[in-house]
């Protein structure tokens, strides 16, 4: 089994509870990252940060230069991308996929 390196990025604060989440799939799904640890409601309101992520908010991630917010979007962004485990998403069970979904 080869393993692919990907660029990822990622800005978060842990005490966070969608960044927990990030960092928690980044970590089942092993894959590398840069980890910049950004001040929840300090650090976000910078104009460094604005100029990084324009709305200012945290979790965010970027991969190959495309910036991704919202973590449900980013942890569905990771699971397909990085074909995380059936356990987390299922991908052969759409009806099961479709409930998690609608949580």
């Amino acid at each position: 089994l080869i393993k692919i390196l990907m660029s990822v990025k990622y800005w978060g604060d842990p005490v966070s509870q969608p960044c927990r989440t990030i960092e928690f799939v980044l970590k089942k799904l092993d894959v590398e990252y840069e980890n910049n640890m950004v001040v929840l409601f300090k650090e976000t309101r910078t104009e460094e940060y604005k100029k990084i992520h324009p709305k200012q908010n945290i979790p965010l991630i970027e991969h190959d230069g495309t910036k991704i917010w919202e973590s449900n979007t980013q942890c569905r962004y990771l699971l397909d991308t990085f074909e995380g485990d059936e356990d987390l998403l299922p991908r052969s069970d759409l009806k099961a996929r479709a409930k998690i979904d609608a949580l």
